[in-house]
């Protein structure tokens, strides 16, 4: 079973691959509320005023670590 701590860590790496920025954001963790099985990693934009898109997630399998990302509309 994954720690908040690995999910988030799993989460920063494929939210890389994105060609995103993660110093750009700041990062929440919390269990998906769709599935118990799986963290939800937020990555919300830091800048003075929301931006559209600016919120992105990535969903993190508790047990295999498998991530899926989440681009913000």
């Amino acid at each position: 079973m994954l720690t908040k701590q690995q999910a988030t860590d799993a989460a920063t790496q494929e939210f890389s691959k994105h060609r995103q920025q993660v110093s750009e954001y700041a990062v929440f963790v919390e269990t998906y509320k769709a599935d118990g099985n799986k963290w939800i990693v937020w990555f919300d934009y830091k800048g003075p005023f929301p931006i559209p898109g600016g919120k992105n997630a990535v969903l993190v399998d508790k047990v295999s670590g498998e991530t899926v990302f989440m681009p913000g509309e």
